[in-house]
């Protein structure tokens, strides 16, 4: 009916940053919340909602259509109905330990031990690919492995050296998600091809270092002849007492490039 629709939307959107990996016994969820380098202080509650959203969408996929009785007519499920337990993974961009709440009990206005013991709780998980040994890295399954491997590998890969090696392929198929959700994360514009399911990100890698590699070379050859004639003008200038504008006609500066010669005479 028509009052799915809001609930699927905001499903829909909040999952777009996520990556969703179920099994016969778990769903586990890794989100990336707004390359977060910061610490939100209300993330339990945050990802305590996620966590609903999903077990909602579970329910609503279970929904029978006829019912024994009344009961499973009110609740729209039959008694022996279970859901898969959702595993939330916060994946966090600050370098550095988690030193804040991470479960509801540490957000409640309650000193009470007593009253804390009794009032139900929720703990979410937190990993800093940053701070991961390569140990910890293999403590998890093969598609998360490869996210968080990569993001480490983002950060610790120094300019002009390629992130992946060719000894990296576990990394010639990565899921189509998790693709998206890296290039999104790390801002590694590797090509995915449209409709491709299972993308060779260790060959999109080295094509895309190629060409920054090449870029870069572009922009040195341009910054190197732009100093060159920042230098002949200054010469100009000094020992022929030429004007600003004498010494570019001399050059034969062309005039859409003269105001940035300008500025950089200026500074």
């Amino acid at each position: 009916g028509d009052e799915v629709l809001p609930y699927t939307q905001k499903y829909q959107d909040i999952m777009k940053e996520a990556i969703i990996k179920e099994n016969d016994h778990m769903i586990s969820i890794l989100i990336g919340l707004e390359n977060q380098t910061y610490i939100d202080y209300l993330m339990p509650l945050r990802v305590l909602s996620y966590a609903v959203l999903n077990y909602n969408k579970q329910i609503r996929e279970k929904e029978k259509k006829k019912y024994k009785d009344t009961n499973e007519f009110l609740s729209g499920v039959s008694k022996d109905t279970k859901v898969k337990p959702v595993l939330m993974v916060v994946l966090s961009w600050v370098q550095g330990p988690w030193d804040e709440p991470m479960s509801l009990k540490e957000l409640y206005d309650v000193s009470d031990e007593e009253i804390l013991e009794i009032l139900p709780d929720f703990k979410m998980v937190v990993i800093s690919p940053y701070d991961m040994s390569e140990e910890e890295l293999d403590r998890y399954d093969e598609d998360l492995r490869k996210v968080l491997r990569f993001i480490k590998r983002c950060g610790e890969a120094k300019e002009g050296r390629e992130v992946l090696r060719d000894s990296d392929i576990e990394y010639t198929k990565v899921d189509r998600e998790s693709a998206l959700l890296l290039r999104e994360l790390t801002g590694k514009e590797f090509e995915i091809e449209e409709n491709q399911e299972e993308i060779n990100m260790l060959e999109s890698m080295k094509r895309l270092f190629e060409v920054e590699r090449t870029k870069g070379k572009e922009e040195g050859l341009i910054e190197g002849l732009n100093e060159g004639t920042l230098q002949n003008l200054r010469s100009l200038m000094e020992t022929l007492k030429l004007t600003t504008e004498e010494a570019m006609d001399a050059l034969q500066v062309p005039q859409d490039k003269r105001l940035y010669y300008l500025e950089k005479l200026i500074n």
